[in-house]
């Protein structure tokens, strides 16, 4: 990779989806900037949302696996902000304890694996919103379930950018976070999901 990005006389070579973890976790990268890039991103996002949403004020942020690669990072973005609460299977108790919290109404930001949502779809209090940053995107019966319930549901695309080939489905018109640049001028772009609208939150 680092021959071809040269080869090609490109400034930065990232990895994608689960290859960062994968690599830091084996020792063959120490300091992964896919990881932080995509923490800035889903903050700045997480921050946008709550701005729009003022009527609603939210102060808890519940991290669904909160203790892994990127909610580690993400989380000591947020504390200054919010109240973090780390919902992990990897914490013992952890989902269960946040319940109340799901239920008061809060920043749901899934950073686990797609099925997720689907044990506590049905705990999440009326004005929360959800914010997935994870492949693929919730399902429609979830997003169906969610929304009856009063809840909103987001998906961070990553950032406004353009790809060959383009990107499919919620990622359109968006390079996905582990692959963007950390830069002041790069752009969070969130779809709400169950909305033809498309969000750059800016």
């Amino acid at each position: 990779m680092e021959r071809l990005r040269r080869t090609l006389g490109a400034e930065q070579k990232t990895f994608a989806g689960i290859l960062p973890g994968l690599f830091h976790k084996h020792g063959i990268i120490n300091h992964p900037p896919e990881a932080d890039t995509t923490a800035d991103i889903v903050a700045a996002s997480i921050e946008r949302l709550v701005e729009e949403n003022a009527g609603h004020p939210f102060d808890d942020v519940v991290l669904l696996g909160g203790a892994g690669f990127i909610g580690t990072r993400l989380a000591e973005r947020l504390h200054d902000r919010f109240k973090v609460h780390i919902a992990d299977t990897a914490v013992p108790d952890s989902i269960a304890e946040a319940e109340p919290v799901f239920r008061a109404g809060c920043v749901v930001v899934n950073l686990a694996s797609a099925r997720a949502l689907d044990g506590i779809s049905d705990w999440l209090g009326s004005g929360s919103i959800v914010l997935n940053e994870v492949y693929p995107e919730p399902d429609e019966a979830v997003i169906r379930q969610l929304s009856k319930r009063g809840v909103r549901c987001f998906h961070v695309a990553g950032v406004e950018a353009k790809a060959f080939p383009p990107f499919p489905r919620a990622y359109a018109g968006a390079i996905p976070c582990c692959a963007a640049w950390s830069s002041a001028e790069a752009v969070p772009k969130v779809r709400e999901l169950g909305s033809a609208s498309i969000t750059a939150i800016k």
